[in-house]
């Protein structure tokens, strides 16, 4: 039997559980002057089902019921990972009863008769708490979807290699050595193989090891006892701690010094560390993903590195692409910085004009994806309309001429969300993106390339060299030459 609610509350719903109708509409009454939503049940045979179709944050649930009572149905509640806060009821006085009842979980155990006031604070304590608990669980889904696969923007094929070798690390906790230029996104790879991993539960804490002087970095990685050194007034755990059944991201791995070097491949080799200043042995569970963009096996060469440690870190090398070899994702990239920082504006900015997207194209990116956020951000604020024109852009962008030796692929305005196109796009500017694409598609090939274009290889290369997207083998070409062989080409076709 169920007793739906009486009158409209605050929207948080409880459970009343008992075989006792007197006891069913006294509790029903108290919590509905507080102003809660009642579900009253007579035994604990449909809680199961009724939890999943009204989601209560709170059950008074009696212990003593026929067909199902409420031990067995707060049993039920854990092993089916349902934490939602019971609090027991009983008119018997046994201590075991109460025993197992908190063993299983229980938030509270009255006897009956049961106490309003106690009741009623009772509850509010384990509404909040479970509210609390609620919003720390939406929090932990919301930070791993922004550190999941699907949080990097990336179509290149440089990325979609590098996304098929990350999916191999997920169920491994082998270590993982990351290379690539400053701002190429290193810390972003780390963060989507720990939340998309076996670990995802566990923390994940990162160290970058170039902004902490030497005389400070061992403290925060091994941690210290109080009085360890001048300053240390408590203990301190350090990140190995702190990791611990998760993962610990070692940013710029190269600068550490050989003292902390030798240090720490004694507790990756013993999976075991002693704080700065004690003396109890601590064991410790992490898994280790580190990182650089300086060239580590020419340290290991030079002395500046151990070669041991070496081994211990590099199992599993990902190399993340510079941006000037992923152009394809520029525009894509765009958008994603619009979407995450337009409201920072207060105004709808929708995307770039054709003409800001073709200048960007042209810059060589030494800053990588992290520099390309901060012009994002800056021509947000720079920009009036809704597009971002050429004229929001940086100075240094102006008038560049097309990066030495790229293969850039602009997406043509029309088919890419991050732009919106001028009311007429110049048939040039759309020849030069499809040869470029096509270029970089079959990755510098001029062959391949101009077979999927449907032209000639020196029809190519004299448009290359027109678009002054020429190599060196294009530029040795005279005009003759390539008029030359398209005859020859063009008799072929014949």
């Amino acid at each position: 039997m169920v007793e739906v609610p009486h009158k409209p509350a605050n929207g948080i719903c409880v459970f009343v559980v008992d075989d006792d109708r007197p006891i069913r509409v006294l509790l029903t009454k108290w919590l509905e002057l507080e102003g809660y939503t009642v579900m009253s049940y007579e035994d604990g045979s449909p809680v199961l089902d009724a939890i999943a179709e009204h989601s209560p944050s709170a059950i008074c649930l009696d212990v003593m019921m026929p067909h199902m009572d409420g031990l067995e149905t707060l049993r039920r509640m854990r092993e089916a990972k349902i934490q939602i806060p019971v609090i027991m009821l009983s008119a018997k006085d046994l201590v075991e009863t109460a025993v197992n009842a908190m063993r299983l979980g229980a938030f509270d155990y009255q006897l009956k008769p049961v106490d309003r006031e106690r009741l009623i604070t009772n509850l509010k304590n384990a509404v909040r708490q479970y509210e609390l608990l609620k919003r720390v669980q939406t929090l932990e889904q919301e930070v791993r979807a922004q550190n999941a696969f699907s949080a990097i923007v990336g179509s290149a094929p440089k990325m979609k290699a590098l996304f098929q070798q990350m999916q191999r690390l997920l169920d491994s906790t082998i270590p993982v050595f990351i290379t690539g230029e400053s701002g190429t996104g290193k810390e972003l790879v780390a963060r989507a193989i720990h939340y998309d991993g076996t670990r995802k539960d566990g923390p994940f804490v990162e160290l970058n090891c170039a902004a902490i002087s030497e005389s400070l970095l061992e403290s925060e990685l091994f941690g210290h006892e109080k009085g360890a050194f001048t300053g240390a007034v408590a203990a301190h755990k350090g990140k190995f701690e702190q990791a611990h059944g998760g993962t610990l991201f070692l940013d710029e791995i190269g600068e550490i010094s050989p003292t902390v070097q030798a240090r720490l491949l004694r507790v990756l080799q013993e999976g075991r560390l002693t704080r700065l200043g004690g003396q109890q042995t601590i064991s410790v569970d992490v898994r280790i993903i580190s990182a650089t963009n300086r060239n580590i096996e020419a340290m290991v060469k030079a002395g500046q590195f151990r070669e041991d440690l070496y081994y211990r870190l590099v199992v599993y090398t990902l190399s993340l692409p510079p941006l000037r070899h992923r152009s394809e994702d520029l525009a894509d990239l765009c958008a994603h910085f619009i979407r995450k920082h337009s409201p920072q504006v207060g105004r709808t900015v929708t995307g770039l004009s054709a003409g800001a997207l073709e200048m960007l194209m042209r810059y060589d990116w030494p800053g990588n994806v992290r520099e390309l956020e901060n012009i994002m951000r800056r021509a947000l604020i720079s920009s009036e309309g809704e597009l971002i024109g050429v004229e929001a852009l940086p100075e240094k962008l102006q008038g560049l001429p097309a990066p030495a030796g790229s293969r850039a692929s602009a997406v043509p305005p029309s088919i890419t969300p991050a732009v919106v196109e001028e009311e007429i796009v110049p048939l040039s500017l759309v020849e030069r993106q499809t040869i470029e694409r096509a270029l970089a598609v079959c990755d510098g090939n001029i062959t391949v390339a101009a077979k999927r274009l449907g032209i000639g290889r020196t029809t190519l290369y004299r448009k290359m060299i027109a678009y002054k997207l020429s190599t060196q083998e294009a530029a040795g070409l005279s005009e003759a030459q390539t008029d030359d062989a398209d005859a020859q080409q063009k008799t072929r076709v014949d």
